[in-house]
């Protein structure tokens, strides 16, 4: 389909395709209609955001326009590109930046893409610095490497190389159209990563380690004090906590899980966690694959009488935000006291050592199915750690 015409594939396109070429297909995982659309040799792939396996033509019409949109949108881009390489600077591109307000944090990350050409070029102008220096993919990853030697952080550096490159990213480039950019494509591709290779094709980054059993049992004592404790609050995050160490599961999951969710599985209960139609044209679409994790029935009784006036959701809430601050922030402020030092999310230790216990105990293919991940790949580099040392033959 070209964005002026219609007549779309049915189907995921099986060729290349030309230059505005779309096709519009039904995603069954994601349960809408998506299309894809090559353009000046880059390809992307959108959401139509229409969810009704009956509404093809209407997703036709509209994959038709966003493809037209994003069509005119990178032709502006690319007249910004050719011209002059160098023509303007930092400064300009800050204000634009700023003026645009792609995001609300512009102003934010201005001044991180300040900070970096300052210490990159080592000038105390750096809104003076012409784009064809500053926008210099070489000179990003020297930055990164630099940064990495002074003892900085991976979440912190990674946070700001993503600030940094996010002034040039293809959807907000046609804001500065009266600039004479340089051409963009090596910074954007400049990835920072402590990731090491193991071998031929294989790639791993920092590899979890079990947490001792020391602070393991400090924890687990501290979290049965918020169980019993009079406020609802402290249940709350040890509701997550529980349901992350001895399930395994991820921050959001223990957030949305419903009792409506919980089934009988062979042996025990079961948080079945596959795609849901929660009404109202509303989906609950699961991270990774679809599976189900068995939970103890002590467990299960114990978050009953901690929350007796649930109704939906396993652990109440007030609204969405409350939730989503008990899943990113309450629950790693208390782990943190006990994990120092083990990067942002630091809950994810809970499920990481979940999973490197059902792995030693039922081996990493149980363990992958248990944690719903795409690939044994991912349990192996980043779940998977020996909890008790082996006896020697």
């Amino acid at each position: 389909m070209n964005p002026n015409q219609s007549g779309p594939q049915s189907g995921p396109p099986k060729q290349i395709r030309k230059h505005g070429e779309a096709s519009v297909y039904w995603d069954e995982e994601k349960g809408a209609w998506y299309y894809r659309v090559q353009i000046a040799g880059k390809r992307y792939k959108r959401s139509t955001e229409i969810r009704s396996k009956s509404e093809r033509r209407s997703a036709e019409r509209k994959a038709k326009e966003m493809a037209r949109a994003l069509f005119e949108q990178d032709q502006v881009a690319l007249d910004a590109v050719v011209a002059r390489p160098g023509f303007s600077t930092v400064g300009e591109l800050m204000d634009r930046w700023e003026e645009a307000g792609p995001i609300k944090s512009a102003k934010a990350v201005a001044r991180r893409f300040e900070r970096f050409v300052e210490a990159a070029f080592e000038t105390t102008s750096p809104r003076e610095v012409k784009l064809d220096r500053a926008l210099d993919g070489e000179a990003l990853r020297r930055w990164t490497q630099e940064q990495a030697k002074a003892g900085r952080g991976e979440d912190g550096i990674r946070s700001d190389v993503a600030s940094i490159k996010s002034v040039v990213q293809p959807s907000v480039i046609h804001a500065y159209a009266a600039l004479k950019l340089p051409p963009v494509e090596n910074f954007r591709s400049v990835v920072f990563s402590t990731r090491r290779r193991e071998g031929k094709g294989a790639v791993k980054r920092s590899a979890f380690v079990c947490i001792s059993p020391e602070v393991l049992k400090r924890m687990e004592e501290a979290a049965e004090r918020l169980r019993q404790s009079a406020d609802p609050q402290d249940r709350r995050v040890w509701a997550v906590f529980a349901l992350m160490r001895w399930c395994g599961l991820r921050n959001t999951e223990a957030v949305d899980l419903r009792w409506a969710w919980i089934r009988q599985g062979k042996k025990s209960k079961a948080l079945d966690f596959v795609k849901r139609d929660l009404g109202g044209g509303q989906f609950y679409y699961p991270k990774g694959r679809d599976g189900a994790v068995p939970v103890r029935e002590d467990l299960l009784a114990q978050l009953r009488a901690a929350f007796p006036e649930a109704q939906e959701y396993v652990i109440p809430r007030e609204n969405k935000t409350d939730a989503e601050n008990l899943c990113q922030r309450d629950i790693n402020r208390f782990v943190e006291k006990f994990l120092a030092r083990r990067g942002k999310k630091l809950s994810y230790n809970l499920r990481m050592q979940f999973g490197a216990e059902i792995a030693m105990r039922d081996g990493l293919e149980v363990a992958s199915r248990m944690l719903r991940h795409a690939s044994t790949q991912t349990t192996w580099a980043y779940y998977h750690d020996l909890v008790t040392e082996p006896d020697p033959l």
